[in-house]
C-alpha cells in the first residue's frame, strides 16, 4: 500500500518530539486504481475509487508522512467502536482526533484519550511502527523497583540494568517499609501498580474500579530532551 504525500496535511499531527518525529491519528480512505494498487488518502475527489475508510495512524518526521497504517473499516463492532471524519465513538462517547494519543509499552501499544484511558489496542504492525521510534525497545523490560526508599522505573535488558529513574509522585506519600503509596485518603500497594511507557514519559499507574489512575511519572531516557 502506498502513501499519498501530496494528499497529506500536516495540520493533523500531534506535537513532535525534538527529533521532529510526530504521530498522526486521523480518519482516512483506501483507494484502489485499475491495476489493483492501493494507497492511503486523507482527502478525496470524485475520481477516487474508495474501497474502505476508517482510522489511520501514522509516523511523521519534519512534517512529512513517513509511514502509516490503516486500522480497519468504519465500524469495528467487536470493539464497540465507530469512526467518522471528525470523531472516534467508543461506548457512546465521542473523542475528536486531536484529543487522542499513542501509548507504547514493552510488548503492546494503545490509542488513548486525553485521560490516558485505552480506547483500542494497536495491531502488531502498527505497534512495531511506533516502537521502532518511541518507547522502550522490545528486548528491554521496564519494571517498578524501590531504591533508597524511592519508587523507581528500572529498565532491564536480560540481567543487565540499563538505567534507573526515580518516579516523581508529587504530594503522594510512599512508605518504603510497607511498600504502600498514600494518595489522599486512599492507600495503594505498589504490587498492584504498573508502568506505562508513553512518548516522552513513563507513568506509574494503578487500576481503580476498572479505571487507570496515574500516581507518578518520570522522564523516558530513550528520548533526547
Amino acid at each position: 500500500m502506498e502513501l499519498n504525500q501530496e494528499n497529506f496535511q500536516n495540520n493533523q499531527l500531534s506535537e513532535q518530539d525534538q527529533n521532529n518525529f510526530g504521530v498522526l491519528i486521523n480518519y482516512g480512505y483506501i483507494s484502489q486504481d485499475e491495476n489493483g494498487a492501493t494507497q492511503i488518502l486523507f482527502k478525496i475527489d470524485s475520481k477516487a475509487n474508495i474501497v474502505d475508510k476508517g482510522l489511520v495512524v501514522g509516523l511523521t518526521q519534519n512534517g512529512n508522512l513517513v509511514d502509516a497504517y490503516f486500522l480497519g473499516s468504519e465500524n469495528m463492532d467487536k470493539y464497540n467502536i465507530k469512526f467518522n471524519e471528525t470523531h472516534i465513538i467508543k461506548d457512546g462517547k465521542k473523542y475528536s482526533y486531536n484529543e487522542l494519543g499513542i501509548n507504547i509499552q514493552t510488548e503492546v501499544g494503545y490509542i488513548i484519550n486525553k485521560d490516558d484511558e485505552r480506547l483500542l489496542e494497536l495491531p502488531e504492525d502498527a505497534f512495531k511502527m511506533f516502537a521502532s521510534v518511541y518507547g522502550i525497545q522490545e528486548e528491554h523490560n521496564c519494571v517498578i523497583s524501590v531504591l533508597e526508599d524511592k519508587i523507581c522505573a528500572c529498565c532491564l535488558k536480560g540481567e543487565e540494568v540499563l538505567w534507573v529513574n526515580p518516579i516523581d509522585i508529587g504530594s503522594n506519600i510512599f512508605d518504603a517499609n510497607t511498600r504502600k503509596i498514600k494518595v489522599g485518603n486512599n492507600t495503594y500497594d505498589i504490587s498492584n501498580c504498573y508502568l506505562r511507557v508513553c512518548l516522552k514519559k513513563i507513568y506509574l499507574h494503578v487500576d481503580v474500579k476498572n479505571k487507570s489512575k496515574i500516581l507518578g511519572k518520570t522522564n523516558n531516557p530513550f528520548y533526547d530532551y
